[in-house]
């Protein structure tokens, strides 16, 4: 297996564009998770608005 590196990363995100959507990041504002949390701020990457409902599919499309 490669080392990480930047340039491997970048060479994974091209790999996978084809494949997978951009999905946003939302800001989660509420006390009561925040607070289960145990944070100021939580920021939600909302993975499930893939096309396969998932993120699972940026693991094995990295692989080489």
């Amino acid at each position: 297996m490669d080392a990480l590196s930047l340039e491997n990363i970048r060479c994974a995100a091209e790999r996978l564009a084809p494949y997978v959507d951009p999905t946003p990041l939302v800001r989660c504002y509420e006390k009561r998770v925040i607070d289960a949390v145990g944070s100021d701020m939580l920021t939600l990457k909302l993975e499930f608005l893939q096309r396969t409902g998932s993120f699972k599919v940026r693991g094995p499309s990295t692989i080489s």
